[in-house]
């Protein structure tokens, strides 16, 4: 038997729930363990496991990352940064900080014999922060230059 509802009865239902929302408006469901997200940066939607459903939901690593461009993370370098050690740096950071700022050593000449530049050589050897204490070497001259022949 099929059971009907009078004109009047549902016009009672539908004034009493006039305004309100459904119970399951807005709700994520699981999918056996999963859920669906949609990406912040790119719009895609994905399922993924509920153990991996954080509030910062994106559909890849470079999305996540992608995020990140503009944020505090990326603006703290050099002098401003909490880690910033100055002169008292490793040798390779200091040398990693002078190509940064010099450019490759590779785009110029070198100062002793012409030929093209590799390394960039401290004048003073005193491995220090100032970018004027640099110079242009080919990897012989460079090791010429630090052994004083």
């Amino acid at each position: 038997m099929e059971y009907k509802l009078s004109k009047e009865h549902r016009e009672k239902i539908s004034k009493a729930l006039k305004g309100k929302s459904t119970w399951n408006k807005g709700k994520t469901y699981s999918l056996g363990g999963r859920t669906e997200i949609i990406c912040k940066v790119c719009g895609k939607q994905k399922t993924i496991r509920l153990s991996r459903l954080t509030k910062k939901n994106f559909c890849s690593e470079s999305c996540y990352y992608k995020s990140k461009i503009g944020s505090s993370i990326y603006k703290t370098r050099g002098k401003r940064h909490h880690g910033w050690k100055g002169n008292n740096a490793a040798y390779s950071s200091i040398h990693e900080w002078i190509r940064r700022k010099k450019s490759k050593a590779g785009d110029h000449k070198c100062e002793h014999c012409g030929g093209k530049a590799r390394d960039w050589a401290n004048i003073d050897h005193s491995c220090s922060r100032d970018l004027d204490d640099y110079i242009p070497l080919c990897r012989l001259c460079h090791i010429k230059y630090d052994k004083g022949l």
